[in-house]
């Protein structure tokens, strides 16, 4: 099978094998995820003590947004 992404397998990386980048890829993404969720809980806590609509928002929408682009994305670019 060919490589569709041949700017992703790097032939001077001599330290990492292919499969050990997507795994670094892979725990990065969902570890941005959890740390993405957090913030958001955070934000959407603050923003009902507060009772600031503009933080309940910002919290919601950043857990559907940037979640989800992160998530399709490592799919989509890890899928080789």
């Amino acid at each position: 099978m060919t490589n569709k992404f041949p700017a992703f397998d790097d032939p001077e990386d001599l330290q990492h094998t292919p499969a050990e980048r997507t795994a670094a890829a892979s725990r990065s993404t969902w570890v941005s995820v959890a740390v993405n969720i957090a913030m958001s809980c955070l934000q959407i806590t603050v923003g009902v003590l507060a009772k600031s609509q503009g933080l309940i928002a910002d919290g919601i929408h950043s857990i559907r947004l940037d979640n989800g682009v992160a998530v399709v994305t490592n799919k989509r670019f890890m899928a080789v």
